[in-house]
Order: C-alpha cells, then sequence, then structure tokens
C-alpha cells in the first residue's frame, strides 16, 4: 500500500513537475497526454530486421559454442595426457593430482563457458542498442508532429491506449528514408 502510495504521489510529482497537458482518471492515476509508445520488436519487424538480428546472434552464438567444445576438448587432451604419464597402477599421490587436475579443468570450463555467455549477451546488448539510436531520431520526429515530449518502449509498460501507439509511423519514416537514400 505504502509502495502504490510512493508510486502514485511520484506520478502525480512527474506531471506537475513537466507541466504537460494531462488527462485526470480520478484517484486511479493521472496520464500526460503528451506522451506516445512504440515497439521496437514490431519496428525491426516491419523493417526486416527480425531475421537480420537472429542470424547474426545465431552465427555468434556458433562461434561461440565451437570456441568453447575446442577449449573443452584441449583441457580434455591435457588430461588424458596427464592420465597416460600416470599409467595403469597409479599411486594414491597420482590419483590425487589427477583429481585435482579434473577439477581444476571442470572450474576453468565453467569460467569460460560463464564468459562466453556474458560476451554473447553483451554482443545482444549492443545490437539492439544500435538498433534503438538508429530508431531514435525516427521516434523523435514521429512524436513531435504529434506533440509529444515523451516516447516509451511498450515492452515496459502494462497498459497504453493504441491511439499512442507510433510504431507504424515511425516504420514508415524508416523506410521512406532508406527509399530516399537508396
Amino acid at each position: 500500500m505504502r509502495t502504490l502510495l510512493t508510486l502514485w504521489l511520484a506520478a502525480i510529482g512527474t506531471v506537475f513537475l513537466s507541466g504537460c497537458d494531462t488527462v485526470d482518471l480520478g484517484t486511479a492515476a493521472v496520464i500526460p497526454r503528451d506522451t506516445v509508445v512504440i515497439d521496437l520488436d514490431r519496428v525491426a519487424d516491419g523493417l526486416g530486421r527480425s531475421e537480420e538480428f537472429q542470424s547474426v546472434l545465431s552465427e555468434t552464438n556458433a562461434d561461440l559454442t565451437t570456441k568453447l567444445t575446442e577449449y573443452a576438448e584441449g583441457l580434455k587432451a591435457k588430461l588424458e595426457e596427464e592420465r597416460a604419464k600416470v599409467g595403469d597402477n597409479p599411486t594414491e599421490e597420482s590419483q590425487a593430482e589427477l583429481r585435482k587436475l579434473v577439477a581444476q579443468a571442470q572450474q576453468q570450463l565453467r569460467r569460460s563457458q560463464a564468459a562466453a555467455q556474458q560476451q554473447a549477451q553483451q554482443f545482444q546488448a549492443g545490437l539492439y542498442a544500435k538498433f534503438r539510436s538508429e530508431v531514435q531520431p525516427f521516434a523523435e520526429f514521429v512524436a513531435r508532429e504529434r506533440g509529444a515530449r515523451i516516447v516509451l518502449v511498450k515492452n515496459n509498460l502494462l497498459w497504453f491506449d493504441p491511439g499512442s501507439d507510433i510504431t507504424d509511423a515511425v516504420v514508415n519514416a524508416m523506410k521512406t528514408a532508406a527509399s530516399k537514400s537508396e
């Protein structure tokens, strides 16, 4: 309840501080009229970029998987060399050393997997950030044409009036710009 009250007060404060035109829905909420919404997934689909993103991400993941597999095979080869050095009748000391090497190899592989996963996530985030920066000037242009001062990304919203969606207009603007540059 306290969180809801805080959010409600923050929303009202934001509206008053921004000086924007608002629609009062009673005690439920205060929604600025100068806010529009964009669906970046639909923009990517409308421009035919979704398939391109999936292809690039798949290639990147395949490359990382190949590198991890090669690394794992290298670790396995080193362990097999050590086992061969010990022979068929290893001493307790040799067995303990082998167990230690196996544990180290497993830890190194886990670290490499985590690093590869982080690298893949960073690549994906960079790809999407680049796309957002590509879309931003068009979204700003369409929003300003409609008298809006704020553009929200649809993925983070629970509900919005479909009349505030500028996705199709942004796709059309981007297609028009692309056709003029060809």
